[in-house]
């Protein structure tokens, strides 16, 4: 995708890769990776950049929640590999103290817990709507009142 642009993103891609995980989320990049775009932007357009790691300078607007990166691909990416979830300051609505970190179940739970209060979004996706079509699958994900 890169390439398109008229930026060849491989070689930074590369490096990002021998730091370990280089995202917090799916959609925000950890600070070094912004710096090393900028860099990469200020160089194409002949400009001059100080080589100094932004990360030991400035805080990271984007680590506000962390994803984390399953142990089972961890391992075939070669990182470090968690289930622990970080969620946005005064972010999810089933927290009561969001500076606290979720374990996956909780993290799924809280999750579902949202979810059902928006059943437009079981109604728009084919994937939802099989899962919710096998028993198995539903009775995992909706528990049986009892």
């Amino acid at each position: 995708m890169s390439h398109a642009h008229g930026c060849n993103l491989d070689r930074l891609f590369a490096g990002w890769m021998r730091r370990g995980c280089f995202m917090h989320t799916i959609n925000h990049p950890k600070l070094f990776v912004l710096a090393d775009l900028a860099r990469d932007a200020l160089h194409r357009a002949e400009i001059p950049a100080r080589t100094a790691a932004c990360e030991d300078y400035l805080p990271d607007p984007l680590s506000g929640s962390v994803w984390p990166v399953y142990p089972e691909i961890a391992a075939r990416l070669g990182v470090t590999g968690s289930s622990t979830f970080k969620p946005p300051l005064g972010g999810l609505n089933f927290l009561v103290d969001a500076a606290r970190c979720l374990e996956l179940r909780a993290m799924v739970e809280g999750s579902l817990a949202i979810y059902a209060h928006t059943p437009k979004i079981a109604g728009h996706c084919d994937r939802v709507q099989s899962w919710l079509a096998t028993p198995e699958i539903r009775d995992t994900l909706i528990p049986v009142a009892g």
